[in-house]
């Protein structure tokens, strides 16, 4: 499978792309989207334009991360 230029990769349009990655890695669980210890990740998701994306590559890839569309 061919790579998108970069200027066109869905990730150059996340608004994470400054966060620490370790919030997306969560010790909270993943599937309550009430557990505190998610929540700085949700406030980053909640926002980005690129949601739907990011969960599509995650759940592909099979990553435990926080993001829930």
């Amino acid at each position: 499978m061919a790579r998108l230029p970069l200027a066109l990769d869905w990730r150059t349009f996340a608004v994470c792309t400054d966060a620490d990655p370790e919030i997306f890695f969560p010790v909270g669980d993943p599937d309550d989207p009430f557990d505190a210890r998610n929540a700085e990740a949700l406030s980053w998701c909640e926002v980005c334009p690129v949601r739907s994306e990011c969960l599509a590559f995650a759940r592909r890839y099979r990553l435990p991360v926080v993001p829930r569309a």
